[in-house]
């Protein structure tokens, strides 16, 4: 009898001290996520990479952002991301209220990051527009 391993459906989180399951994306979410990586990464200069469903290492939290820019020389600790990135993106999903989003995109904003960037469905922007920018961006 043989065993058959099989990937997870979903990523674990680890927010507040307790491990949060993150489907994996779907159909179209999955392609705005890959257009978005794959632009970013043609666009972008050398010294910044791109990355879909990275583990960042967020304080004592750990959150996988849709898409994260980071520096090449960016320190990782076991696979996770562990200095801050320079941008992280988070892309609605079917069943995801906004409130959800804008808390999870708080959350990255408060705890390392100072820009984040919130797509609605379809691409679309979910109401108004939700940046939190605590200091000038930097150029890329």
């Amino acid at each position: 009898m043989s065993t058959v391993l099989v990937e997870p459906a979903y990523h674990t989180e680890l927010i507040d001290g307790c491990e949060v399951e993150k489907p994996l994306p779907k159909n179209l979410h999955a392609f705005i996520q890959t257009f978005l990586g794959a632009a970013l990464l043609a666009r972008l200069p050398r010294r910044y990479r791109a990355a879909t469903e990275l583990n960042v290492l967020c304080g004592a939290d750990r959150l996988v952002p849709d898409v994260t820019v980071m520096e090449r020389s960016a320190r990782y600790e076991n696979g996770d991301l562990a200095d801050p990135p320079v941008l992280a993106v988070e892309i609605m999903s079917p069943g995801q209220t906004l409130s959800d989003l804008v808390d999870r995109c708080e959350r990255l904003h408060k705890l390392v990051l100072h820009n984040v960037g919130l797509s609605g469905r379809n691409g679309g922007k979910p109401g108004s527009s939700h940046r939190f920018p605590s200091k000038p961006p930097k150029k890329i």
